[in-house]
């Protein structure tokens, strides 16, 4: 017998990139790497199409398995190279094994929404930044040069959103734009810090691995965006 009561449904899982999205943002890229490479499977590192992986020492003490494209691997730590990396938290690795094909899993979207939590992130922190410090009695931010600066930054950053959202995989070539794009965003919204922006153990470190990540798991032949 029916009541004439609407039907409780379970709610859609979130997109993966939307959940890297939120945990980037919210958590940093500790935690938002972590669920990259859960993303991938259990106790697992995801490789990128050259050869590399980015992850944590937790991840890179634990994982028994790569996953090479569509295939997964028994690890081999004799063939690994560790990379230097200037960022305390991070490990970068040279597996030695390249994907024989390309995963159709669209990991290009995912990173992108990873990254962009991370700008977004570090936008939250700049701003922040400026209502913490003034100069000749105001508050930073109410110069209007640096209200400029971050109402660009948060509309480059609605547009990106605005662009995930509309493609469920992006390719390659689309893919290589929004990465690009962020990484400009995550270039200006450092010099809101000032000289503090630059310091690897500040705001700086999320913007190297967001790059890091970038190199690592996007198409090798994309074009570098211009320091």
């Amino acid at each position: 017998m029916t009541t004439g009561r609407p039907t409780a449904t379970a709610p859609e899982p979130a997109q993966p990139g939307h959940v890297l999205l939120k945990a980037g943002r919210e958590h940093g890229w500790q935690v938002a790497l972590t669920r990259l490479h859960a993303l991938a499977g259990a106790e697992t590192i995801l490789v990128g199409p050259a050869g590399h992986a980015v992850l944590c020492p937790q991840a890179s003490r634990t994982a028994v398995r790569l996953r090479v494209g569509t295939t997964f691997l028994a690890r081999d730590r004799a063939r690994e190279q560790a990379l230097p990396v200037p960022v305390t938290g991070v490990v970068a690795l040279r597996v030695g094994t390249r994907p024989a094909a390309a995963d159709p899993y669209p990991w290009a979207t995912v990173l992108a929404g990873l990254r962009l939590g991370l700008s977004q992130g570090l936008l939250d922190r700049a701003v922040a930044h400026l209502g913490r410090r003034s100069t000749g009695g105001q508050p930073l931010l109410r110069h209007q040069a640096l209200q400029v600066a971050v109402a660009d930054l948060v509309i480059e950053h609605l547009e990106i959103g605005c662009e995930l959202d509309s493609a469920e995989g992006l390719d390659p070539a689309a893919a290589a734009d929004l990465h690009r794009r962020i990484t400009r965003a995550d270039r200006s919204l450092l010099h809101l810090f000032g000289a503090h922006g630059y310091e690897l153990d500040g705001p700086a470190a999320t913007g190297y691995v967001s790059e890091l990540l970038a190199d690592a798991y996007g198409d090798a032949r994309s074009e570098a965006v211009p320091a």
